[in-house]
Protein backbone atom coordinates (compact mmCIF):
# COMPACT_ATOMS: atom_id res chain seq x y z
CA UNK A 1 0.00 0.00 0.00
CA UNK A 2 2.70 2.52 0.79
CA UNK A 3 4.20 2.01 -2.94
CA UNK A 4 0.78 1.98 -4.67
CA UNK A 5 0.57 6.27 -5.19
CA UNK A 6 4.18 6.63 -6.00
CA UNK A 7 4.11 4.44 -8.35
CA UNK A 8 0.28 5.96 -9.75
CA UNK A 9 2.22 9.13 -9.53
CA UNK A 10 5.13 7.58 -11.58
CA UNK A 11 2.96 6.36 -14.37
CA UNK A 12 0.92 9.10 -15.15
CA UNK A 13 4.63 11.15 -15.05
CA UNK A 14 5.81 8.22 -17.73
CA UNK A 15 2.71 8.13 -19.97
CA UNK A 16 2.63 12.13 -20.25
CA UNK A 17 6.29 12.41 -21.15
CA UNK A 18 6.09 9.72 -23.58
CA UNK A 19 2.54 11.22 -25.04
CA UNK A 20 4.92 14.17 -25.27
CA UNK A 21 7.50 12.75 -26.99
CA UNK A 22 4.99 10.71 -29.46
CA UNK A 23 3.38 14.27 -30.00
CA UNK A 24 7.30 15.66 -30.96
CA UNK A 25 8.13 12.71 -33.13
CA UNK A 26 4.75 13.05 -35.25
CA UNK A 27 4.97 16.53 -35.60
CA UNK A 28 8.04 16.55 -36.94
CA UNK A 29 8.44 13.27 -38.79
CA UNK A 30 4.89 12.03 -38.97
CA UNK A 31 4.53 13.62 -42.99
CA UNK A 32 7.72 11.11 -43.84
CA UNK A 33 7.41 8.12 -42.36
CA UNK A 34 4.97 5.48 -41.82
CA UNK A 35 5.62 4.23 -38.75
CA UNK A 36 5.09 7.94 -36.85
CA UNK A 37 2.22 9.30 -39.50
CA UNK A 38 -0.60 8.54 -36.77
CA UNK A 39 -0.28 9.36 -33.30
CA UNK A 40 -1.10 5.84 -32.02
CA UNK A 41 2.02 4.28 -34.45
CA UNK A 42 4.32 6.80 -33.10
CA UNK A 43 3.21 6.11 -29.21
CA UNK A 44 4.00 2.50 -29.93
CA UNK A 45 7.02 3.80 -32.23
CA UNK A 46 8.19 6.01 -29.20
CA UNK A 47 7.86 3.67 -26.78
CA UNK A 48 10.02 0.88 -28.89
CA UNK A 49 12.54 3.54 -29.25
CA UNK A 50 12.76 3.85 -25.84
CA UNK A 51 13.72 0.36 -25.00
CA UNK A 52 16.01 0.69 -27.19
CA UNK A 53 15.11 -0.48 -30.92
CA UNK A 54 15.47 2.20 -32.84
CA UNK A 55 17.33 3.09 -36.48
CA UNK A 56 18.12 6.55 -37.02
CA UNK A 57 19.09 6.89 -40.23
CA UNK A 58 15.85 7.40 -42.25
CA UNK A 59 15.36 10.05 -39.23
CA UNK A 60 18.57 11.70 -40.05
CA UNK A 61 17.77 12.20 -43.90
CA UNK A 62 14.77 13.74 -42.99
CA UNK A 63 16.00 16.36 -40.17
CA UNK A 64 20.00 16.57 -39.72
CA UNK A 65 19.29 19.07 -36.64
CA UNK A 66 16.22 17.76 -34.71
CA UNK A 67 16.93 13.92 -34.78
CA UNK A 68 20.37 14.43 -32.97
CA UNK A 69 17.93 16.83 -29.97
CA UNK A 70 15.04 14.53 -29.93
CA UNK A 71 16.81 11.53 -29.50
CA UNK A 72 19.54 12.92 -26.66
CA UNK A 73 16.26 14.11 -24.84
CA UNK A 74 14.33 11.17 -25.32
CA UNK A 75 16.92 8.48 -24.05
CA UNK A 76 17.99 11.34 -21.26
CA UNK A 77 14.88 12.01 -19.89
CA UNK A 78 13.04 8.42 -20.30
CA UNK A 79 15.93 5.80 -20.13
CA UNK A 80 18.21 7.86 -17.59
CA UNK A 81 15.86 10.23 -15.39
CA UNK A 82 12.75 7.57 -15.15
CA UNK A 83 14.08 4.52 -14.81
CA UNK A 84 16.58 6.14 -11.67
CA UNK A 85 12.99 7.50 -10.38
CA UNK A 86 11.50 3.64 -10.88
CA UNK A 87 14.44 2.22 -8.76
CA UNK A 88 14.06 5.19 -6.17
CA UNK A 89 10.63 4.41 -5.89
CA UNK A 90 11.15 0.33 -5.51
CA UNK A 91 14.47 1.12 -3.12
CA UNK A 92 12.06 3.44 -0.72
CA UNK A 93 9.24 0.85 -0.74
CA UNK A 94 11.55 -2.07 0.35
CA UNK A 95 13.29 0.49 3.19
CA UNK A 96 9.57 0.92 4.34
CA UNK A 97 8.70 -2.88 4.57
CA UNK A 98 12.14 -3.33 6.66
CA UNK A 99 11.73 -0.63 8.67
CA UNK A 100 8.25 -1.74 9.46
CA UNK A 101 8.14 -5.93 8.99
CA UNK A 102 6.06 -5.91 12.43
CA UNK A 103 3.33 -4.45 10.84
CA UNK A 104 3.69 -6.77 7.60
CA UNK A 105 1.04 -10.09 7.92
CA UNK A 106 3.16 -13.34 8.58
CA UNK A 107 1.91 -15.15 5.60
CA UNK A 108 5.40 -15.98 4.33
CA UNK A 109 5.66 -18.06 7.51
CA UNK A 110 2.63 -20.23 7.43
CA UNK A 111 3.21 -20.47 3.16
CA UNK A 112 6.70 -21.46 4.35
CA UNK A 113 4.61 -23.79 6.88
CA UNK A 114 2.68 -25.50 3.74
CA UNK A 115 5.64 -26.18 1.74
CA UNK A 116 7.43 -27.69 4.46
CA UNK A 117 4.23 -30.14 4.75
CA UNK A 118 3.83 -30.71 1.28
CA UNK A 119 7.70 -32.11 1.02
CA UNK A 120 7.24 -34.07 4.00
CA UNK A 121 4.45 -36.07 2.89
CA UNK A 122 6.33 -36.21 -0.95
CA UNK A 123 8.95 -37.77 1.20
CA UNK A 124 6.35 -40.32 3.05
CA UNK A 125 5.02 -41.17 0.07
CA UNK A 126 8.26 -42.12 -1.66
CA UNK A 127 9.43 -44.04 1.35
CA UNK A 128 5.81 -45.96 1.61
CA UNK A 129 5.99 -46.48 -1.86
CA UNK A 130 9.39 -48.22 -2.11
CA UNK A 131 8.60 -50.29 1.19
CA UNK A 132 5.35 -51.58 -0.61
CA UNK A 133 7.66 -53.10 -3.42
CA UNK A 134 9.46 -55.20 -1.78
CA UNK A 135 6.44 -57.31 -0.07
Amino acid sequence: MHTVKPLASFVAIFMILLMGFASWAFLVYGSSIYILNTPIFALESVFTMALGKFDTKELLVIDRIMTPIYFFFLMIVINWLMFNILITIIMESHYFIKEHQELTPKDHLVVDLMIESLFKGVKKGADFTNTTRGI
